[in-house]
């Protein structure tokens, strides 16, 4: 299963803080590799350096647990499930139809 996974910097510290806490997560960024079963398929920042994103496909969800909480301190983290929308239109025509079969 795919998922999106967004994250942005905690909120509400001071300016020494975010700079110590950006320092600290990118020294933990260069020693952290995906759990095996993880796959990483796109790493996207955010332009305006508050976060970013992460297109990972696993089949469990405890190794998406896994590189949150790893980054948790800095971070907070939105996980959603997706899937490619070719996939999902025959769902929505379906659902479509069953709409329109109830009156």
């Amino acid at each position: 299963m795919d998922f999106l996974v967004s994250w942005k910097n905690r909120p509400g510290a001071s300016t020494e803080e975010n700079e110590a806490s950006a320092k600290r997560g990118l020294q933990l960024f260069s020693k952290w590799s995906p759990p095996e079963g993880a796959v990483f398929k796109q790493f996207l920042t955010r332009l305006d350096g508050d976060g970013g994103y992460a297109l990972v496909s696993a089949d469990d969800p405890k190794l998406i647990l896994d590189s949150s909480v790893k980054f948790g301190p800095m971070f907070e983290f939105s996980v959603v499930p997706v899937m490619d929308i070719m996939e999902a239109v025959p769902v929505f025509n379906e659902a479509i139809e069953w709409w329109e079969s109830i009156s």
